[in-house]
């Protein structure tokens, strides 16, 4: 570390009695700088190299274990003394010594009670308490030296509890302890405990704990016996071992049948008797398993197993599955889960993750400062879980990943944290959320909105409460809101009643801060009030051509409007066909501009109320001798929402810069351009969720023509799609891209997936599908997404990844209906 480059009282912990000390001095190109290192009373001295600036000093004679205060100034030729540098340089060379186990627990059968090393349980998955070094990982292991449990000891008494992870084999059990610390950025293991034995049989509770009761069949475990990692495999666990030797148990005289398929699938991929040995069988599959994840069951007759999940992986795609899924702050008044972006005051976090089962992992980390550096080691459970406590980190923004080699230059998926100090953090609003009228998506403070409920959404330290206050402009403030953020920090208030039209302030605090965020100022509009709404079709693609037969093309516009004749974009009618616009908003004046021709032909417009009655209209001729553009328009005293134009006759008609004035009524039922845009042709129909929102542009693309598989594709930012709110105009959509330009969320719910879903999409198992892409600060939200009466284990996420066209997924299934979302997009019930 640099050891220079913070101010205030450090902690340098070092692993040898040989320590080094280095940094960075700033005086570069000067020479004659020395450094002064004091260690207690004694003073060393080491020149700085002044083509760099830098320095290192490594002790000459040990110091023992301890604590030393260290002083650290530079000293220029003229004599000079910086501002000393406060170190308490701290020596321990003596890994962890053995846990000691306290007492041991069957809470299973009918004699439920504490029992000592020896006797005999038929508990399989005994709890074991005992006490360690504050703070290490304490691991147990069977005869064979494998981890079949582990535990965190408290950093204040140092007590631990455990149970294995895998059932104890019947019989003898010959188990030890052994402590894990990272100090000095050097993992270690202390010495093991003396072995302890744990016997597992009838406990003459009740029950015959020797001999199973009848259709009884289990599968209890897997062996990886390939590669440099071996070992128990349980339940969920990454292998790389393609044909793993899967064990259990059943009653004695059966005839036990494996059943494997890829996880997901309705339709078992083979099937082999297994070899039985009294209650004990093992089978190991024929020929060597392709990568994925599968799902195994071992079946007596009609009586089968739960479902038992091995992850199978090659080597090259460890490092992409070896992964910190989240981390646990358990430091303040705000403790849990912390997912990526997370804020926390936890300045030692739990990272858990995922990898290979039985195999060491490395984690490395980096602040907004910095290259990548050791952070520690830790072994992989059987199971395919890990965790890690990490060591104390100041003040930042940190990045952390995990891999399976020591390579800190390896790109991996990283979990991202920012580390304040308790009660320091001040929330922030970032937007409100406009869910009517014509715009719909962020309002940011400043502007104005026509939504008098807006939803605020702001971002705090992950797992703390915050409240929010508001007032309208001279007024007092109102209070009594309050909301608890996620796991990654963020919030957000929807019960705020209506809002009159005016100007409104908007703050928030913690529950355990004073601190005020800054001030969130929106206005709101009146109902009456006008917005001038124009399209002038220059963000459409060209060639474009939609249900209604309108075509997006090329033309140019006449000196009507500019000096000049100029390229432009506007909306093509062949003749005979008619176009609909739906207003988001009623008005009561309505304008384009019309192509004009030299030869015969017409065309016109009708408006129609939100009862769909006729209101006004109108026609024209184009057959006036001349060509170019002419503004054509309608108004009425009563307010319509849609209009429908045409071209009845004679030859194609073009038309642009539609404009229409709003009365701030909203037509619930219409988004601006709401043309039923199902029949897209192969190129990509470029629209718009709002006319006056360049970020809220969206293609259709048509990817498939003998299927129904069009592709919703976002290109802009900070946009919500409801899907079930647009079933009709979104009805041959199977695809939603969320990636665009910035973060975007997809709402839907299980009638909408069904509806948009298309059978054997991307995975042939007769489920009907709907895939999501997106990037990182994406997110699916999943709204009532089981029909009433139903319980949640109907909804499953399915254990690893599905990989099409080289895209990595995480499958939901439900029944007949899966849901694909790319890894790295967040999926979250609302």
């Amino acid at each position: 570390m640099d050891i220079l480059k913070y101010t205030g009282t450090q902690i340098a912990e070092k692993a040898t009695a040989l320590p080094t000390l280095a940094g960075n001095t700033g005086e570069k190109g000067k020479a004659g700088v020395d450094v002064h290192i004091y260690i207690g009373n004694k003073l060393f001295t080491v020149p700085v190299n002044p083509e760099t600036g830098l320095f290192t000093w490594t002790a000459t004679e040990p110091f023992p274990d301890g604590d030393y205060s260290v002083s650290i100034s530079t000293v220029d030729r003229a004599g000079n003394v910086s501002p000393p540098t406060l170190v308490t340089l701290r020596i321990d060379t003596t890994p962890p010594e053995a846990p000691e186990l306290l007492s041991l627990y069957d809470d299973q059968g009918g004699k439920q009670s504490s029992f000592d090393p020896g006797q005999t349980t038929d508990d399989k998955r005994p709890k074991l308490t005992g006490i360690a070094q504050e703070g290490t990982l304490v691991y147990l292991r069977d005869a064979d030296g494998n981890t079949i449990g582990s535990a965190r000891a408290d950093k204040v008494t140092g007590k631990w509890e455990m149970e294995p992870v895998q059932d104890l084999r019947d019989g003898d059990n010959n188990l030890t302890l052994v402590a894990e610390e990272t100090f000095g950025g050097v993992t270690r293991e202390g010495a093991p405990s003396a072995s302890f034995k744990i016997v597992v049989g009838d406990d003459n509770g009740g029950g015959d704990g020797s001999i199973l009761p009848p259709d009884t069949v289990a599968i209890s475990y897997a062996i990886d016996n390939e590669g440099t990692n071996t070992g128990i495999l349980n339940h969920g666990a990454l292998t790389d071992d393609s044909t793993p030797e899967l064990r259990g148990i059943a009653s004695a005289g059966s005839t036990v049948v494996i059943y494997y398929r890829e996880a997901g699938s309705t339709t078992w991929t083979g099937s082999a008797t297994a070899t039985v040995d009294g209650q004990q069988w093992s089978w190991t599959p024929s020929a060597a398993l392709s990568s994925g994840s599968y799902e195994f069951q071992a079946s007596i007759g009609n009586i089968s197993s739960a479902p038992f999940i091995l992850q199978i992986a090659n080597p090259t795609e460890l490092v992409s599955k070896t992964v910190i899924e989240y981390a646990i702050d358990d430091v303040g008044p705000n403790t849990g889960l912390l997912t990526n972006g997370a804020i926390t005051d936890d300045n030692a976090p739990i990272l858990h993750g995922r990898g290979e089962a039985n195999s060491k992992i490395w984690l490395f980390y980096r602040n907004d400062q910095g290259a990548w550096s050791a952070l520690g080691t830790t072994i992989v459970m059987s199971d395919g879980s890990w965790a890690y406590q990490s060591t104390t980190l100041l003040r930042g923004e940190y990045e952390f990943k995990a891999l399976p080699v020591n390579d800190a230059d390896l790109e991996n998926k990283s979990l991202n944290l920012k580390i304040i100090s308790e009660g320091t953090n001040v929330p922030e609003i970032t937007y409100a959320n406009d869910n009517v009228g014509g715009y719909r998506g962020p309002v940011y403070s400043g502007e104005k909105t026509d939504d008098k409920t807006p939803e605020l959404t702001g971002k705090a330290e992950a797992n703390s409460i915050v409240f929010l206050e508001y007032q309208k402009s001279g007024e007092a403030w109102q209070t009594g809101y309050s909301v608890k953020t996620d796991s990654s920090g963020h919030w957000n208030v929807k019960n705020i009643p209506e809002l009159t039209e005016g100007n409104w302030i908007f703050r928030a605090k913690s529950a355990d801060n004073d601190g005020y965020s800054t001030n969130f100022q929106l206005t709101i509009l009146k109902d009456t009030e006008t917005q001038s709404v124009v399209e002038d079709f220059e963000r459409f693609d060209p060639g474009t051509k939609i249900a209604s037969g309108a075509i997006i093309n090329t033309g140019r516009i006449s000196s009507n409007y500019r000096e000049d004749w100029t390229i432009n974009k506007m909306l093509y009618i062949a003749k005979g066909e008619q176009i609909t616009f739906d207003l988001n908003h009623s008005t009561r004046n309505f304008y384009l501009s019309v192509e004009r021709f030299s030869n015969a032909g017409g065309g016109g417009m009708i408006a129609y109320d939100a009862d769909g009655n006729v209101v006004t209209g109108m026609s024209w001729s184009t057959g006036n001798g001349d060509s170019g553009f002419a503004v054509r328009g309608i108004s009425h005293t009563v307010p319509f929402v849609k209009v429908v134009v045409g071209s009845n006759s004679g030859l194609t008609s073009r038309i642009d810069n539609v404009t229409y004035e709003s009365t701030g009524k909203e037509n619930p039922n219409a988004s601006w351009l709401n043309e039923d845009i199902q029949d897209v042709e192969n190129n990509p129909t470029l629209l718009m969720m709002d006319s006056n929102d360049p970020d809220s542009e969206f293609e259709l693309i048509q990817t498939k023509e003998e299927s129904s598989e069009d592709t919703l594709k976002l290109t802009g930012k900070n946009q919500l799609v409801d899907l079930a709110d647009n079933v009709e105009q979104f009805d041959k959509v199977n695809i939603i891209d969320l990636t665009g330009t910035g973060d975007n969320t997809l709402k839907l719910d299980l009638t909408a997936l069904l509806q948009h879903g298309e059978k054997d999409l991307f995975i042939e198992d007769g489920k009907t599908q709907l895939v999501v892409n997106g990037d990182e600060g994406d997110v699916v939200q999943l709204v009532d997404i089981l029909p009433e009466g139903s319980d949640i284990s109907e909804w499953l996420h399915q254990e690893g990844t599905v990989t099409v066209a080289g895209v990595e997924y995480n499958v939901y299934s439900h029944d007949d209906a899966e849901l694909l979302v790319q890894q790295g997009v967040k999926t979250e019930l609302v």
